[in-house]
């Protein structure tokens, strides 16, 4: 066959020749010719996409970026809250009072990635 490419779990593509050789290592291949890895994406990505998005949330800043926007808390009351902006506002005011468990979650995770790799 062919030649195929690998990625491993460290981000690091290399280039393997056998197909017997990723055949082993759990990649099958699709109807069209596409190297399609055995694991798809689990609950921990996930869960590291989310912290990822919170980390986004907890770094903006309301007076160089949410003010000029047009979104500042105050500006939201009542039946406007329950609108799609009102409560992404919400979320982002949410997580930025949350930032204490935050860099808790986030020491976490370092420590397990740098435990497991």
């Amino acid at each position: 066959m062919g030649l195929a490419w690998q990625r491993y779990g460290t981000g690091f593509i290399t280039l393997i020749t056998s197909p017997h050789r990723l055949s082993a290592m759990g990649v099958r291949f699709s109807g069209h010719g596409c190297v399609i890895p055995a694991s798809g994406m689990g609950f921990w990505t996930l869960l590291e996409g989310c912290l990822l998005l919170a980390n986004a949330f907890a770094i903006l800043n309301e007076e160089r970026f949410l003010v000029p926007r047009g979104w500042s808390f105050q500006e939201f009351s009542g039946v406007r809250r329950n609108s799609m902006k009102g409560q992404l506002i919400g979320l982002i005011y949410a997580v930025q009072y949350m930032r204490l468990p935050l860099l808790a979650a986030n020491i976490i995770v370092i420590a397990l990635k740098l435990v497991t790799g």
